[in-house]
């Protein structure tokens, strides 16, 4: 596990690396000038020059991007351009709400899904097991940006029983929440589904019915374990697309969480902010990932990690 763990560890300062290098060339090389964007289109060349001075946007890109590493190996992200706020600090201020919104949307989606893929597998080739095909079909169909606002126009301006924006309330949380995890939801039960037929045809599973265990105990206890694995890898790597899916979401519902630093950051190409949230972002999903890994062993035993 040790080994294991040194392993992957050195993959994610080498994926941390290419982000940010990434990151930071797209961002400087897109069109765009973040003093004349601050100080308008009338700004004397005199002031947007000495205000690009001040931000040290004049110096050559390559030496922006070494000092840029050299304030990260220091625990520094810079100072946002618009605010002077801490990059850190804003992010940090922002990051509990947004997890809170996926964690809400993910756990939405797994108590609709599993359920769903358990009962579509035991129902298999059944009408049952069509609606859930249905289901998936109709979830996968739709975007979080789509089903958002037809959720608000249903439940808020229509029917007025969930509140349009903001937070502060489990209410609040509803909207965004299920609009973030209904995709997922389509996709994990597709999953369960696929997993729990290909375990139900064991030989060993053929041997439980045959010596009379319930088709309860089949199910929850020898099936579903077994069946679990390729669910959670697919729950892992979807957490990215919800980090990434939460930024659209909060936009939409006014969700004050990392989004809402990140969208008004790249419209006004606020370069250290911009850099700050990705680089959270990617080290959210790439932890999230390794105690994934990490869970196999222990749902597993087979698994070894050497």
């Amino acid at each position: 596990m040790n080994v294991f763990l040194r392993r992957r560890l050195l993959g994610l300062i080498s994926v941390l690396f290419g982000v940010i290098t990434i990151v930071f060339l797209i961002i400087h090389l897109v069109p765009g000038d973040p003093a004349r964007i601050m100080l308008g289109e009338g700004a004397l060349p005199s002031d947007v020059e000495a205000l690009r001075e001040s931000l040290g946007l004049n110096r050559p890109l390559i030496v922006q991007y070494f000092d840029f590493f050299a304030k990260l190996f220091q625990g520094d992200l810079g100072r946002s351009f618009n605010t002077g706020q801490p990059v850190l600090s804003a992010i940090i201020e922002r990051f509990p709400a947004t997890l809170i919104l996926t964690a809400a949307s993910m756990f939405f989606a797994i108590i609709i899904a599993v359920p769903i893929g358990i009962i579509t597998a035991a129902k298999r080739n059944t009408v049952i097991d069509n609606l859930g095909m249905i289901f998936s079909l109709i979830g996968v169909s739709m975007p979080a940006f789509w089903l958002g606002p037809i959720l608000v126009l249903i439940f808020s301006v229509k029917l007025g029983i969930l509140p349009v924006s903001g937070s502060g309330s489990i209410k609040h949380l509803v909207l965004p929440s299920f609009s973030l995890g209904f995709a997922l939801a389509a996709i994990i039960s597709r999953m369960t589904r696929a997993s729990m037929i290909e375990v139900l045809d064991q030989d060993y599973i053929r041997t439980a019915r045959a010596i009379g265990v319930s088709e309860k105990i089949i199910f929850l206890k020898h099936a579903l374990r077994n069946a679990i694995i390729p669910v959670v890898t697919i729950v892992g790597l979807q957490f990215g697309a919800l980090l990434g899916g939460v930024i659209i979401i909060e936009i939409i519902f006014s969700w004050p969480g990392i989004g809402q630093l990140l969208i008004p950051a790249i419209m006004r190409r606020d370069y250290p902010l911009v850099q700050g949230c990705i680089l959270f972002i990617a080290v959210v999903y790439i932890f999230v990932n390794l105690i994934v890994d990490i869970i196999y062993a222990y749902i597993d035993p087979r698994i070894k990690y050497s």
